[in-house]
């Protein structure tokens, strides 16, 4: 087998935008910082939506614009990649068998968070997840697989955060934040806002409008109104210190949700795919937040009583805090690191 040299590149390969999210690439992008911390090569394969591109450059890391396909895979059989992180729910399994075709060094193959076949050509499949509940059929599978809370990845900003949101306590002016991720595909912001603006109790709502959200007219039109209790917030890359000022947050599921535990923030949470029902499921479990349910059940009166339930019972929103302290402890991008370093010097092989 010939050697990998020793300044190989690690390649990070997802996608995000619109449709996707950004959760993939936010996600990713938390692993890279670690892996570049500890002196690797990163090399990020990604889709040409440009919010995707945008934040890749403005993080400075290198990248080629391709997609999950034979293209892509001519890219790398142009170089010698010590190890493949692929962050994709996609199947992609034909690609993967590729992948180790085109190189006779055969890069270690690394899969994030996928339930497709896929993950049985892969050597190792991490699912960062609060609760790891494992109910596939791994036939056929040699490699390794890793799920739970620990190899959950949250920048660093987030944890340093919760010293602030520690001594924040729960009284008026109540502090609200709505945060759809990076896209918003449902249009739920505006949703949730004009719900919320029915209240009678004293909120302010800070809006965080995501780099790949679409035109809302709906919502444009409550931004020009200038509400003094409604502020809207563009270009803003890292959340830490806006959630740490507030009280609650409403979002959906993804990444924002670990980043609001980490800070210590209880959520809200309302899921854009009738797919998401296992995960909504598990994060019931967890604790550190109210689910709501899907998109299309959803009313005004469900999400106003939900945050008028939460901000009148300081006990439970306490709880919350506690949980979501306890499940991020801030080394899940380090834990990763440590199984793509393995992966890649070949320590950690599938049998």
């Amino acid at each position: 087998m010939t050697s990998v040299p020793e300044n190989s590149p690690v390649i990070i390969w997802t996608e995000g935008g619109p449709k996707i999210g950004m959760g993939h690439v936010c996600r990713s992008l938390v692993v890279a910082r670690e892996l570049k911390k500890q002196g690797a090569n990163v090399l990020f394969f990604i889709n040409g939506d440009p919010s995707v591109v945008a934040r890749i450059k403005d993080e400075g890391f290198k990248y080629a614009v391709t997609a999950l396909n034979k293209a892509g895979l001519r890219s790398i059989a142009e170089r010698t990649p010590q190890s493949i992180l692929i962050d994709t729910k996609k199947p992609i399994q034909n690609l993967i068998k590729q992948i180790r075709q085109v190189r006779s060094t055969r890069p270690k193959i690394v899969l994030m968070d996928n339930t497709t076949p896929a993950r049985l050509e892969a050597d190792i499949v991490i699912y960062p997840t609060a609760i790891f509940e494992d109910k596939m059929n791994w036939d056929g599978f040699k490699g390794k697989v890793f799920g739970g809370a620990e190899y959950i990845p949250v920048a660093e900003s987030y944890v340093k955060a919760r010293h602030q949101a520690e001594s924040f306590q729960l009284r008026p002016a109540y502090q609200i934040l709505v945060t759809m991720g990076g896209s918003d595909p449902n249009r739920l912001t505006y949703i949730v806002v004009s719900s919320l603006l029915q209240l009678t109790d004293p909120i302010r709502i800070k809006v965080i409008i995501g780099p790949s959200f679409l035109s809302d007219d709906w919502l444009s039109e409550i931004e020009r109104h200038n509400l003094p209790n409604v502020e809207f917030v563009r270009n803003q890359n890292d959340l830490a210190g806006i959630m740490a000022e507030s009280h609650v947050a409403i979002t959906t599921l993804g990444t924002t949700l670990h980043e609001l535990a980490g800070v210590g923030v209880p959520a809200i949470i309302i899921s854009n795919y009738e797919t998401d029902s296992p995960d909504m499921a598990s994060y019931t479990k967890a604790g550190f937040n109210l689910p709501l349910g899907h998109h299309e059940t959803l009313q005004p009166e469900m999400i106003q009583n939900a945050v008028k339930n939460l901000l009148l019972a300081p006990n439970q929103w306490q709880d919350m805090r506690n949980k979501g302290w306890e499940m991020i402890d801030g080394k899940g991008a380090v834990r990763l690191v440590s199984l793509l370093n393995r992966a890649g010097s070949g320590k950690l092989r599938a049998t």
